[in-house]
């Protein structure tokens, strides 16, 4: 028996040794008015209604409480910069359904309450300016999937951006070091490849002189980096940079012995 709900939702039975295969594939999409991704309010409110009466006849069903949020969540960030407070209110809706998925750490898919954290943290950080509530989402991220650099990037670029280069190189240097781990649900490949190291450099740059291993460290990430457009040619100064204060380091090292 094969049930269908909504949102792609497929009830399946177990097969024994079933196996599961995922492939990434470069689909260009051209999106127009009318289709499925319409995010049109009034269609939106249909989807939120299909989901909601799935919610009455599977209560506390992960899937459901998971894109009840992000259905809410979507008619706020339509406009978010001129919001009504009937969006606000929306906002307010899908963070409560957020935080119903996230309060249930062992059910469901653990990628999805993952994604259900790492959206709450956005929105206290850049909606509601609460950065002390996202921190504590953002680091619960790290601690449920430490292999996934989203939100070791979002910690320290929020103190980078804060003139506190300092403090955010653990983090973004953390998230410059990751490998892209094996997921299911949406990879964000180009911060891996590309924005986290570029990240850590200009972290690195703004900083108090750090020791020549923290240098060669961001030499050996930045050399990594595969940027495009002008953030590539972000990196090259970056490298320079790097350079130049490693010979700077081992310079005054040499002077200091030749001193003695």
């Amino acid at each position: 028996m094969v049930t269908r709900r909504t949102h792609q939702i497929v009830e399946v039975p177990e097969l024994p040794q079933q196996e599961v295969f995922q492939t990434l594939i470069n689909l260009p999409l051209e999106e127009r008015e009318g289709g499925y991704q319409d995010r049109t309010e009034g269609k939106q409110r249909r989807y939120i209604k299909f989901l909601e009466d799935d919610l009455e006849e599977y209560p506390n069903d992960t899937r459901t409480l998971y894109y009840l949020g992000y259905a809410h969540f979507d008619i706020f960030h339509k406009s978010p910069h001129t919001a009504t407070k009937e969006q606000w209110d929306a906002l307010a809706k899908g963070v409560d359904y957020f935080k119903q998925r996230v309060a249930m750490k062992t059910e469901g898919n653990k990628e999805e309450r993952w994604f259900a954290l790492l959206k709450l943290g956005e929105i206290y950080e850049r909606w509601y300016q609460d950065w002390k509530t996202a921190e504590f989402y953002y680091r619960e991220c790290t601690t449920d999937d430490p292999e996934r650099a989203d939100p070791f990037f979002y910690l320290g670029q929020h103190l980078r951006l804060r003139n506190n280069p300092d403090g955010s190189l653990p983090d973004l240097k953390m998230a410059a070091s990751l490998e892209v781990p094996e997921r299911s649900l949406f990879q964000w490949h180009y911060l891996y490849h590309c924005l986290s190291k570029l990240e850590y450099g200009r972290a690195l740059k703004s900083a108090l002189p750090q020791s020549k291993g923290e240098y060669k460290t961001a030499l050996k990430l930045l050399r990594q980096a595969k940027c495009e457009g002008s953030e590539a040619s972000d990196i090259k100064p970056l490298i320079d940079f790097v350079e130049l204060r490693i010979q700077q380091i081992a310079k005054s090292a040499k002077d200091r012995f030749d001193i003695f």
